[in-house]
């Protein structure tokens, strides 16, 4: 970081007219920048306390940043458990799975939508992509309208969930997709 004479000054226990006569007599290195001095803060002498606390803060810093790199595990590929809508779709159809009849038609569109959502996710071209993720908020909706449709003590939280959470989420897919095939 390149320093003032002031700064400089402050961080030396001097006054300015020191650091110039520092610097006039090559004990400090520093470079004129029109009509100012600059001094890199490297260039500054030391005192021991000061030079073994500076290395203290790097040694700490450098252990810090080893322990948070081995604790980042490899970067895997782009995965279905990536997707918020996927794993906020999962969590609504194993709720519903344990609330509702089994036979429910709710229950069988909201694992429909799970189905075009994984196959949206890894489709490459970005119209099937969005095709898919646009046929998996068409059957998150379905289930909506199958669950006021079918009444069930159970349902209400679930059309929350679905209207609230499932819905927007896959919608916000949509715009990204969407604007990828603008660009």
């Amino acid at each position: 970081m390149e320093l003032s004479l002031t700064q400089a000054a402050a961080l030396l226990g001097k006054t300015r007219r020191q650091v110039e006569y520092l610097i006039k007599t090559g004990r400090l290195t520093a470079r004129k920048v029109g009509t100012r001095w600059v001094i890199d803060d490297a260039e500054l002498p030391l005192s021991p306390g000061q030079r073994q606390a500076r290395e203290r803060k790097a040694s700490a810093l450098h252990g810090v940043a080893d322990e948070v790199l081995q604790q980042v595990a490899p970067r895997t590929r782009y995965s279905l458990r990536d997707l918020n809508a996927f794993r906020e779709a999962l969590a609504i159809f194993e709720s519903g799975r344990n609330s509702l009849p089994q036979d429910h038609a709710a229950l069988a569109l909201i694992r429909e939508c799970l189905d075009d959502l994984a196959v949206g996710c890894h489709r490459f071209g970005y119209r099937t992509k969005a095709d898919a993720y646009s046929r998996a908020r068409d059957r998150a909706s379905l289930a909506v309208c199958a669950l006021m449709v079918e009444p069930h003590n159970a349902a209400e939280p679930l059309i929350e969930r679905l209207e609230q959470t499932l819905i927007p989420s896959i919608a916000g897919l949509l715009r990204r997709t969407e604007r990828s095939t603008r660009e």
